[in-house]
């Protein structure tokens, strides 16, 4: 995919080229742009050739579209940052749970029975509560 968009921009400005030395005599009039409002003063500018008005105007563009584009990176690095740093916490949350596990698992037989009733009782609270949940969201 790379090769045919370095192909493509190849000829683009090839086609780009072309034009520009077939249409030399019409881009070199010059322009003189004025800018009135009523407020400000008269504004004009000097005469310019109409290819570096052309030239301008693609510069102006391709200075947008770096900015809009360098924008757009740094809301996905801020996204990437932000998705990093949940995923560090979850995995903080993993381990604690896991050291707890083992806790638990240390813990004599006679006092298991009551710790296996009170873990399932909060786990089908937490069930019943998620499924409270989806139906009201139905």
């Amino acid at each position: 995919m790379r090769y045919v968009k370095v192909l493509l921009l190849a000829v683009f400005f090839f086609l780009s080229l072309v034009f520009l030395f077939q249409n030399q005599t019409v881009l070199n009039q010059k322009l003189t742009l004025q800018f009135n409002l009523l407020a400000i003063p008269n504004m004009t500018s000097i005469e310019l050739p109409f290819y570096y008005l052309i030239l301008a105007s693609f510069l102006a563009g391709c200075c947008i579209t770096l900015v809009l584009l360098l924008w757009d990176r740094m809301r996905l690095s801020a996204r990437i940052l932000n998705q990093t740093w949940r995923i560090s916490n979850l995995e903080s949350e993993n381990k604690k749970l896991i050291d707890s596990m083992e806790k638990l698992a240390a813990i004599e037989e006679e006092e298991r029975p009551g710790l296996f009733a009170r873990i399932k009782a909060q786990y089908i609270e937490a069930r019943e509560g998620r499924n409270r949940k989806l139906l009201s969201e139905q």
